[in-house]
């Protein structure tokens, strides 16, 4: 008996796990298993030990297993991405697909080529001669998937997953089915071998279409973004007038309060007094956090709470620099100001508190206001009253999109008739270099 028929094919039964393997945990994410390495192997070997005993079994039976050489395939990779990889469901649904895919049709060009080239003198049996030109075929097909990483976290359109399924299940299939007919359609690897051209022309296609569509999404953030900046702007210089109005105002509100002194109309010289300093308190008082773009966003906001009596409480430490941009900061920190100033607006005893700190690498920021009951529905659902809504709905946005790309948490709770927004980005401080 030749054992080295079975040896090639054992060996390349384990290629196969092993790339496939291999393909998921650099696709995606891992994900924080206790010992991952040592579970990896030990799921590795169970994976070759299955696809062995398939085979073995078959052989044994005399009969064709080979749809439970794909399904058990595709089953064990995709069991592989649901325990050790962080990713959506239907990418790790769909790259198993795609792989299985590629396995089927990997033989069509080892078939051509053992079809149109004589076997060369003391040449390794006809199953060698299979076997080792496929694995290099599914080698090169791996390194090109590796080359063309799809984005497994992000969100694309529905169609896109469609076409990504869809594709490989037919393709498999027919190529599945189109075995059976082998002996009378010679063509059939031929078939194969422009059909796993085309698999991978469609995946290089999901792949740059899916490349273009978080392209124009994140054009379309950044334009949605400075439109929202040039509201805060507006407010700012909104702001900026009021004060220099009050400012040259002074010597009427002098004279007003002379009057009052002159009349003996004390009680209402308090009053009169006590507004004016807490409109120039308003507009001259300073927080100061250690970053200036928290500054410039917590004053103008704090002013323009103080400007409908709303106590506004500020306790942020924050380092010069942040390892994000500063419109994304802005953008987010103006948004949850923004949804608290707006609930505290229509509630009789208002009160907001904002905290800004490192929690080692990451900036964490906490709005909190004091909410009615008949405010919570809305609260949670994040409806707005606002007259522009569909700000509101892009601010929440630029948050969750913020929260993605600097591998962020968020969270919103109603806690003893307080609204808690907590956001944390990975935002490590920027230090210079050492010389």
């Amino acid at each position: 008996m030749n054992i080295m028929p079975f040896s090639i094919t054992y060996i390349s039964l384990a290629l196969e796990a092993f790339l496939g393997l291999f393909l998921l945990t650099h696709l995606f994410s891992p994900k924080p298993v206790f010992c991952r390495r040592i579970f990896i192997t030990a799921y590795f070997a169970v994976y070759v030990f299955l696809m062995i005993f398939q085979d073995i079994w078959g052989d044994a039976h005399a009969s064709d297993i080979y749809p439970v050489f794909l399904l058990l395939h595709i089953f064990l990779l995709f069991l592989f991405g649901l325990i050790f990889c962080e990713g959506k469901l239907v990418f790790k649904l769909f790259l198993p697909l795609m792989y299985v895919s590629v396995i089927t049709l990997s033989a069509s060009p080892a078939m051509l080529l053992q079809k149109f080239l004589p076997l060369p003198q003391n040449a390794p049996s006809p199953d060698v001669w299979f076997h080792i030109p496929s694995s290099l075929t599914l080698i090169l097909i791996t390194v090109f998937f590796l080359s063309f990483k799809i984005n497994t976290a992000a969100s694309y359109p529905i169609s896109y997953y469609i076409t990504m399924i869809t594709a490989s299940i037919m393709n498999m299939t027919s190529i599945t089915l189109l075995k059976s007919y082998s002996s009378v359609f010679p063509y059939v690897n031929l078939v194969g071998f422009f059909t796993l051209a085309l698999e991978l022309c469609i995946y290089f296609m999901i792949w740059q279409s899916a490349k273009e569509y978080a392209k124009n999404n994140e054009l379309s953030l950044i334009r949605q973004q400075q439109e929202y900046q040039i509201e805060h702007m507006k407010e700012i210089s909104h702001i900026v007038t009021d004060y220099h109005q009050l400012r040259h105002d002074m010597k009427n509100h002098f004279a007003c309060m002379d009057r009052f002194l002159s009349q003996e109309k004390y009680a209402a010289l308090k009053d009169y007094f006590y507004s004016l300093s807490n409109a120039l308190y308003a507009a001259d008082n300073q927080v100061e956090t250690g970053n200036e773009i928290a500054n410039q966003i917590i004053n103008v906001k704090y002013a323009t709470a103080h400007q409908f009596n709303i106590p506004m409480e500020i306790d942020a430490t924050l380092p010069k620099s942040l390892a994000i941009p500063d419109y994304i900061f802005c953008a987010v920190l103006s948004n949850l100001l923004d949804n608290a100033i707006e609930a505290s607006e229509k509630i009789k005893k208002p009160e907001i508190c904002v905290k800004l700190h490192i929690v080692k690498s990451y900036l964490s920021i906490t709005v909190k206001n004091r909410i009615e009951s008949w405010q919570k529905d809305s609260a949670l659902t994040h409806k707005t009253t606002k007259s522009k809504p569909h700000l509101h709905g892009l601010g929440l946005r630029i948050v969750e999109e913020a929260v993605q790309t600097y591998n962020g948490i968020s969270s919103y709770e109603i806690i003893d008739q307080e609204y808690i927004a907590s956001v944390m980005l990975e935002a490590v401080p920027l230090t210079p270099p050492s010389l």
